[in-house]
């Protein structure tokens, strides 16, 4: 089965839109968190328009920390903060898993990784057993894709020429899916497909990873 992702959304509601419509056609679509933390009523209507779409929803570092705190005054915020407080960091099936990013909980808190050097992926890949990891949290589309026992980085420039990666036998990828201000991508019988909007606006932090 196709399967959709959608990146951090951070009360995006025309980039959610967008994603939503871009993917309408996909059996079964994931949300890899940190819905929320941009404008409070675009937070509010994006948790809306995700439980309307019927959408599986990761819970990211944004996510978490909007439920601890009570992040938004409004008639929903309460219902809001428990259902962001309610969701799941991973989800797994047959050769592939996502989550926001890699998290360790230590006492009652929690860490979340960038995974963006070759020795951090390289301790995923050798942490978990799926062939396909996907995760956001870094807003920059890229892949990094473990072969014969090198890492070779596919950059965001670069998916934007050829948005098709195909998988080879014994291919392991990470996937940073990138914003939906910018992408989506659908993975299905060992392909990654990344759908990119017509201006797609790529953040600055992660730079390195654009190519």
């Amino acid at each position: 089965m196709r399967v959709a992702f959608i990146g951090d959304v951070h009360g995006d509601v025309a980039a959610l839109a967008w994603a939503l419509s871009a993917t309408k056609d996909v059996p079964r679509r994931i949300c890899l968190g940190d819905v929320v933390d941009g404008p409070p009523s675009g937070d509010v209507e994006c948790v809306a328009m995700l439980q309307r779409a019927g959408l599986e929803v990761l819970q990211g570092n944004h996510d978490h920390w909007a439920a601890e705190s009570h992040f938004v005054s409004n008639p929903q915020s309460e219902s809001v903060r428990r259902w962001l407080a309610g969701l799941p960091r991973q989800v797994a099936d047959g050769d592939w898993m996502a989550w926001h990013t890699r998290f360790q909980v230590v006492g009652n808190e929690v860490h979340w990784d960038y995974l963006t050097d070759e020795p951090a992926v390289r301790r995923v890949f050798e942490s978990e057993a799926a062939s396909v990891i996907l995760c956001g949290h870094t807003h920059v589309p890229a892949v990094y894709r473990l072969r014969h026992g090198v890492i070779q980085v596919i950059p965001g420039r670069q998916l934007q020429v050829a948005p098709t990666v195909h998988l080879d036998e014994g291919d392991r990828v990470l996937v940073h899916i990138g914003r939906p201000t910018q992408c989506v991508v659908v993975y299905g019988d060992r392909k990654l497909s990344f759908t990119f909007r017509p201006t797609p606006r790529f953040e600055r932090r992660f730079s390195h990873l654009l190519g």
